[in-house]
Parts: C-alpha cells; structure tokens; sequence
C-alpha cells in the first residue's frame, strides 16, 4: 500500500539519490504506554505535483510532513506538526541544496534555510522515515536536537538566561589602583 511504483509517481527526486531507500509515499508507526494509557505516533507523508518553472520547464515539487500525535484514555488527543518542506528536483551537477528546498518548517515555526540547514532537514527526514518505516517511533524532540533543527523561542532563551543568573551570582572585581581610592575618600568610605 502506498508504494510509490504503484502509485505512478516519479521516486527518488531527480538528484535526491539519498531518498532512493524510501519505498512507500506514506508511512505511520504507534508505540502504546500502558501505565499512562496513551498511544503516541508518528507519521510522514510525501506529494508530487508537477510545476512549471520560469522556462516553460516541467518538474516535480514533492512536499514532506513528518507529524506527530498522542490519544489517552482520558479522551486527550494531540497532534502536532514536526517538519516539513517542499523539495525540487535539482540537476546531477548540483552541489548546493538549499536552492531547491522551501518552505521549511520545525515544529510549527518556519526556518531560514541555508546549506547547512538544508543537509541536516534532509538526513533528519531520511531518519524519521526509515524509523517509521521499522514500526519505530523515536522521540521527535532528541532527533530535532541531534540534527540540530530544534526550534528555541525567544522566550525560552530568555528564561534559560534568568535561571542561569540565579544559579550563580555576578562576580565583581574590586577596582584597584590611585582613581579608586580617589573615589573613595571623596565619598567618605
């Protein structure tokens, strides 16, 4: 089911060979807990349409999702995006990827995409597909980290900033030297 010979659709993207070990366009994965009574998934999905560039030329657009999800007993349900993208096909001959990928976002957020940027999206992609596809579901927020594409907002570095303040107090050097002790005497210290 969901295989992408049978489904017509033109796989690996033309010079994305890295995709070529991904057989299925659509692929999901489930891990039960039972001492908290909850199911949590994973799940990713790949598109092709077809688009026009400036040329008049034809090529494949393929659309990436990677998203996540969590049912409880409690009747609790939550599903959350983890990443996705738009991915054109590229020439053999290039090198850079960045070119090719848009629309990029972790989480919810979007991302600016650079060189670096793009390979990490792509190897952490390949990641969560061969995972899914082995019925496995890793743990979404550590493989973001490990590939370096976890989204921190401003506030959180905020408070990552306060609680580091807290925990260890500003040392001060006592200034020294014949202005200091000027300073001194003049304020009666």
């Amino acid at each position: 089911m969901y295989l992408f010979k049978k489904q017509g659709m033109l796989w690996p993207p033309a010079g994305w060979k890295h995709f070529s070990s991904i057989k299925k366009s659509r692929g999901q994965a489930l891990s039960k807990d039972p001492m908290t009574a909850t199911i949590t998934g994973l799940s990713y999905k790949v598109e092709a349409s077809p688009v026009y560039l400036d040329d008049s030329d034809l090529t494949q657009l393929y659309s990436f999702q990677i998203d996540g999800w969590s049912y409880s007993i409690h009747n609790e349900s939550y599903e959350y995006p983890i990443l996705s993208f738009h991915l054109l096909d590229r020439d053999k001959k290039a090198t850079k990827k960045s070119p090719f990928m848009s629309n990029l976002k972790v989480g919810a957020r979007v991302s600016h995409i650079t060189e670096g940027m793009a390979h990490r999206v792509i190897m952490a992609t390949l990641f969560f597909m061969k995972q899914i596809d082995g019925n496995n579901v890793p743990d979404y927020e550590q493989i973001l980290k490990l590939y370096r594409l976890d989204v921190t907002t401003d506030a959180s570095l905020l408070m990552n900033c306060l609680n580091a303040e807290k925990q260890r107090p500003l040392q001060t050097e006592r200034p020294e030297g014949r202005f200091y002790k000027y300073l001194l005497r003049s304020k009666g210290d």
